[in-house]
């Protein structure tokens, strides 16, 4: 919750900067761990579902960070 003071709603949530540059850096390392993962993985059907979940999860900030 914002506290109740002058701020607007664009600098009160979690990633407080109004460019979208906090989350689009935090997706760009969840598909960097996303595909650390996969390289990494001793069992491909063990690795590959939360990989995708990351990568997926990932595009989806950055494309957020972007639109924002």
């Amino acid at each position: 919750m914002c506290p109740s003071s002058g701020l607007s709603r664009t600098h009160c949530p979690i990633f407080g900067v109004a460019s979208g540059a906090p989350i689009t850096g935090q997706g760009l390392l969840i598909i960097l761990f996303g595909g650390v993962l996969l390289l990494t993985g001793h069992s491909p059907d063990v690795t590959l579902p939360p990989a995708l979940v990351f990568i997926g999860f990932g595009a989806v900030l950055i494309v957020f960070g972007i639109r924002r």
